[in-house]
C-alpha cells in the first residue's frame, strides 16, 4: 500500500508544478496584455 502512496505522489507532484508554473505564466500574460492595452489607448489619443 505504502508503494502505491509513493508512486502516486511521484505522479502529483510534477503535475501540481507544472499547473502552478501554468497559472503563472497565465497570470503573467493577462498582466502584460492589460499593459499593452493600455498602452495602444495612450498611443491612440496622443495622435488623435
Amino acid at each position: 500500500m505504502n508503494h502505491i502512496g509513493r508512486l502516486f505522489q511521484a505522479f502529483l507532484a510534477p503535475a501540481i508544478l507544472l499547473s502552478a508554473t501554468a497559472l503563472l505564466i497565465l497570470s503573467i500574460n493577462v498582466r502584460l496584455m492589460g499593459i499593452v492595452s493600455r498602452l495602444r489607448q495612450f498611443v491612440h489619443a496622443k495622435y488623435d
